[in-house]
């Protein structure tokens, strides 16, 4: 049975209707306007800077061969990649309307860019799911949408994004009235989820182990849910294994996860506190604030049900990450999964804002005050993802101004730096042309860069310049 604070709860703890016009208006608008940015984003370019971007090129090459009617050559390809397998699949669609509208980056990012729009209303649902009320759960979508790390990706053709939605599906699936078809979809989107982003593995168990246990009512129960959603799980399994049909599938799959070691496994403790305030900030107090309130004891108030769900889901997966990492040596912590943390951080800290809003009037005051400084947080940290420059285009730019200079030139740092950055050595110079490098915006420095070479990436002036020479043989 339900519990008034739990999950399939009709109603908020703040008495009024989850889902009301006031709050229904308010996440259109949440929605409509993080759409805006993130279109905004993909128009600014960017895609294939990361290496890992070229995965989506196995879709139009799949889109390619089935387009062709050779369906062994895509079998082999899926069996010969499997990482990832999930978002080669969903860029099929994307694939097909570059097919349609002709050739453009910006069409597979609007599309995968989409996904964060939707783990957006995931949040709102999972609110709600849970018992908070319309307010509470506004506040939720709203929080997640002014965090970084939920919008710089989105203008990148790699599968962090739809893994996530895919997860935040699974976990609204199994927030639900325990039923055997919200079971089988619960098990689906998890198993969805890891095959988009293998990382994600994390998000996707949480949900698999809410959908067990989250009520309570006994082994017979567990078992039956338990048996559904291994079933919606199997589904996306059995499907892969058959389109990849004679190719070892499960071996590929077993090699590329050996792979994952980029970075040290030592700070795995420590590196989604350092990606977090480097990516969030000023709103990374304010949630942290949030969550304080939501946790504070009030007398003769229990913790609300919620708030202790979101708290083990946040700390699960950081033990997790951590675990693995530090203890296994197994995967080493990327920014991109400390991102998982980021949902439940948001659930907790409006719970906890909410909270601070029935307290009275002062606390209402205060309430607002903290999402006024969360909005005015975010338009801060999304400067400079918004005026960000990539070395493709800056190379292009580079070109048109060289060529119109005249004289002897070069480009610096206009690439993709990695393992690390060295100081370039040149004669007499003047900079014709300047702007930031992608890697000077700190969050991206946590994506398999060793403590070493964060340090080298920012000691060193790693602006991409067009220089000109200036001694006698460039005069």
């Amino acid at each position: 049975m339900a519990r008034a604070d739990g999950p399939g709860a009709r109603r908020g703890a703040d008495g009024d209707a989850p889902a009301g016009p006031g709050p229904r208006a308010g996440l259109a608008l949440v929605l409509l306007g993080s759409a805006a940015l993130r279109v905004a984003l993909v128009l600014r370019g960017g895609q294939y800077y990361w290496p890992d971007e070229d995965r989506y090129r196995i879709s139009q090459q799949l889109f390619s061969a089935l387009r062709a009617g050779e369906w062994s050559s895509a079998a082999l390809g899926l069996s010969q990649s499997p990482d990832h397998l999930g978002f080669k699949l969903l860029g099929l669609l994307p694939a097909a309307l570059e097919q349609a509208l002709g050739s453009d980056p910006r069409i597979p990012a609007l599309f995968f860019g989409a996904s964060s729009v939707l783990a957006l209303w995931l949040a709102w649902r999972i609110a709600l799911a849970a018992g908070a009320g319309g307010r509470e759960a506004l506040l939720a979508a709203l929080l997640l949408a002014l965090s970084s790390s939920f919008l710089y990706y989105s203008r990148h053709l790699l599968p962090y994004d739809a893994g996530m939605a895919l997860g935040l599906l699974a976990l609204w699936a199994a927030l639900g009235r325990p039923s055997g078809l919200r079971c089988a979809l619960c098990g689906l989107a998890a198993a969805a989820a890891f095959l988009t982003y293998n990382g994600y593995w994390t998000l996707a168990g949480l949900a698999l182990l809410v959908r067990a246990l989250e009520p309570w009512e006994g082994p017979a129960e567990l078992a039956r849910r338990a048996g559904a959603a291994a079933l919606g799980a199997t589904l996306p399994v059995l499907a892969l294994a058959a389109a990849a049909a004679g190719g070892d599938l499960i071996g590929a799959f077993q090699r590329f996860s050996g792979t994952i070691h980029q970075g040290e496994f030592d700070e795995g403790w420590s590196l989604p506190f350092a990606y977090l305030w480097h990516a969030e900030g000023a709103l990374l107090a304010i949630l942290g604030a949030g969550v304080v309130g939501a946790l504070w004891p009030q007398r003769g108030v229990p913790l609300a049900r919620r708030a202790r769900l979101w708290l083990l889901a946040a700390a699960g997966i950081y033990a997790a990450l951590a675990f693995t990492s530090v203890v296994l040596e197994r995967f080493v912590v990327y920014g991109r999964l400390a991102r998982q943390i980021v949902p439940f951080l948001c659930l907790l800290a409006a719970h906890g804002l909410e909270r601070l809003r029935r307290s009275g009037r002062i606390g209402s005051r205060l309430a607002q005050l903290a999402c006024a400084l969360a909005i005015a947080a975010a338009a801060m940290n999304f400067r400079q993802p918004l005026a960000q420059e990539f070395p493709r285009d800056f190379a292009r730019e580079a070109r048109r101004v060289g060529a119109a200079e005249g004289g002897p030139w070069a480009l610096l740092y206009a690439e993709h730096l990695y393992p690390e950055a060295r100081a370039a050595l040149l004669p007499p110079h003047e900079v014709v042309l300047r702007a930031p490098h992608p890697l000077q915006y700190l969050p991206y420095q946590y994506e398999g860069y060793t403590p070493a070479q964060r340090e080298s990436l920012r000691e060193v002036d790693i602006s991409m310049r067009l220089v000109r020479r200036l001694d006698a043989a460039g005069q």
